[in-house]
């Protein structure tokens, strides 16, 4: 593994969570390449980076002037540190591997050579184990991702490898050649549906997509975002619209997605908000849909 992979381990105002990040790749057996890169941070999070980076060989901090997003961030950081790297490991600073994880990765990918990428089992934290994704599927007509055994208990149930739709971007491998293939990660998606939108170009392009349970991963998932805020709901919005405009068909986006983004996300899932207490969120999701079922992929809007 030495010499031929690369870590990439995301930062944005969670130094010392990243750190024990890195503290958990380095008990888990990683022997690769590490580069850490810092998305525009306006925090003292560089610094404890910086502090825990300084002596440690094989350890690069990036540092970016603006937060590029969760795809901005990985591409730039496979372009600074990713020459000779044969496979790429891109894992959340919020995600920590358990035991042999990388190993049981890398193995996978040596034993069978059309896996593409590979994601383990990720859990959430706290008792009793409770599962946060085996993989993930999606109704690509609505654009509607799932995330497998999310919230359930961990009873076995997903203790088998298989071919899935897509893996979460909070822990995956992929071949480096594979990468460059399909052009990395597409940057229009600032974040949320890159994850699934990058698998399914690789599986478009003849690759395998693997979930692998007996690597296994704990997520606290949200420590930068939170997933009840107005920022969380207007990109996820956003990005949904962008992910079912690529990749349907017009009359499926307009007769099907549309309606339903429409109908359940905006009018139903409004209204609950509101209800709630929460009228920001049902503004953010609101703002989300309709400026973007009008902007051009291009065109990239302001962010707070």
């Amino acid at each position: 593994m030495r010499c031929r992979s690369l870590a990439v381990v995301l930062n944005w105002k969670r130094g010392g969570m990243t750190c024990r990040c890195l503290e958990s790749l380095a008990k888990g057996g990683w022997e690769g390449r590490v580069c850490v890169v810092d998305n525009g941070s306006a925090d003292s999070s560089v610094e404890v980076i910086r502090e825990y980076v300084e002596g440690r060989e094989g350890i690069v901090l990036v540092e970016l002037p603006e937060n590029m997003g969760f795809a901005g961030a990985v591409n730039r950081a496979v372009k600074a540190a990713g020459h000779e790297a044969e496979r790429v490991l891109i894992i959340n600073n919020d995600a920590f591997v358990e035991d042999d994880a990388v190993r049981c990765l890398w193995k996978a990918m040596d034993d069978d050579p059309a896996i593409a990428v590979i994601g383990p089992k990720i859990m959430q934290p706290g008792e009793p184990p409770r599962i946060d994704s085996a993989g993930c599927r999606g109704i690509i007509q609505l654009a509607q991702p799932f995330m497998r055994g999310h919230g359930k208990a961990d009873r076995g149930q997903y203790d088998h490898p298989e071919d899935v739709e897509y893996v979460t971007g909070a822990c995956l491998m992929v071949r480096m050649d594979v990468f460059e293939r399909v052009g990395g990660f597409d940057e229009d998606f600032f974040m949320y549906f890159e994850d699934w939108d990058f698998c399914r170009r690789v599986r478009q392009s003849g690759g395998r997509c693997v979930f692998l349970p007996s690597a296994v991963v704990t997520h606290i998932g949200s420590a930068s975002t939170g997933d009840t805020t107005p920022f969380y709901h207007y990109h996820h919005a956003r990005s949904r619209i962008l992910f079912a405009r690529k990749h349907l068909s017009a009359s499926v986006f307009w007769c099907l997605f549309v309606p339903y983004m429409f109908f359940y996300r905006v009018i139903f899932q409004g209204i609950r908000m509101i209800v709630a207490g929460m009228p920001r969120n049902a503004a953010a999701i609101l703002y989300g849909v309709l400026w973007h079922l009008g902007v051009r992929r291009d065109e990239r809007p302001g962010l707070s």
